[in-house]
């Protein structure tokens, strides 16, 4: 069957793949930070928002009955639902998981941008037609990048003329 030399042949192969495969297999856990952000947001909640140019809109469809509005036509403006900071103790790679709370037949922007604020900059998350979008939490978004910390969301209109962006509450998640 194996002589000697094709067994320490096999065997070495065999400790080759071993050594190779085993520090494969060990998965680091992750850590997951969540976080519901409503544009009203209790004080106790550590939540908080700011806009450049948004108004207050009502209406039943809302989650927790009202949202902010603006037209779309400049892309400058903003909404920002701002959480605690989280610091990371160093660069890691975090994946982004963005839901957006869209229901109101006045939300019209063709091209919303979400982005999540990290390290004093701003990446994007992603771009909902808030036209097409469903009505609830239809739309989520994923994103990897290199992140020291943090504690924005912000919307900010596509400048497409004769529509308007709508900012009511997200949902984010940060697996690192």
């Amino acid at each position: 069957m194996f002589n000697k030399k094709n067994l320490k042949k096999f065997i070495a192969s065999c400790i080759s793949i071993a050594t190779i495969a085993i520090p494969m297999s060990i998965t680091a856990n992750a850590s997951t930070y969540s976080r519901l952000i409503d544009n009203d947001p209790t004080s106790s909640s550590g939540n908080s928002s700011s806009s450049n140019g948004f108004s207050y809109i009502n209406g039943g469809s809302c989650y927790n009955g009202d949202a902010r509005i603006i037209l779309s036509g400049n892309s400058s403006n903003f909404y920002h639902w701002i959480h605690p900071k989280i610091s990371l103790g160093g660069v890691k790679t975090v994946t982004v998981n963005l839901q957006v709370y869209l229901n109101h037949a006045n939300f019209t922007d063709p091209r919303a941008s979400y982005s999540v604020y990290k390290n004093g900059a701003s990446l994007t998350v992603g771009y909902i037609n808030q036209n097409t979008a469903a009505g609830g939490w239809n739309y989520k978004y994923a994103s990897s990048n290199d992140f020291t910390g943090l504690w924005l969301v912000s919307v900010s209109p596509s400048g497409q003329p004769n529509c308007q962006t709508g900012a009511d509450a997200v949902n984010v998640t940060y697996t690192y």
